[in-house]
């Protein structure tokens, strides 16, 4: 129990108008409204843009990665982990994979065929 002298007692006590109450909700409402706004402002139209690569594009290469383990199987169907999908999304081919390339937007999600050979999408 709180002492009688101590001050968070003696606040408790005090009595808050209806003036005081309104001002305090009128500072609250006043300092959301702040912080959205900076949160949700412009961010003064920059755009991304790619750094340019000079020369001609080299296939091949070494791949490094680094895993927290060892997946525990590399049939991603039967282990579902992130090491186990992590490994699999780099050596198994899919039906399908999203478009990638110098040329093409990094956000532009375009499937394109992987190991099928066609694709009908009927209207």
């Amino acid at each position: 129990m709180l002492e009688r002298d101590s001050y968070w007692a003696r606040f408790m006590q005090r009595r808050v108008s209806r003036r005081r109450a309104l001002q305090g909700a009128a500072l609250g409402v006043a300092g959301t409204a702040a912080y959205l706004t900076v949160g949700c402002g412009d961010d003064g139209g920059e755009t991304v843009q790619r750094p340019q690569t000079g020369g001609e594009v080299r296939r091949g290469g070494t791949y490094r990665l680094a895993l927290t383990g060892d997946p525990p199987t590399l049939d991603p169907y039967k282990n579902l982990t992130f090491l186990a999908q992590t490994v699999a999304a780099h050596v198994y081919s899919r039906l399908f994979k999203f478009k990638s390339g110098p040329d093409v937007d990094y956000a532009a999600f375009i499937p394109e065929p992987d190991v099928a050979e066609e694709y009908e999408i009927p209207d």
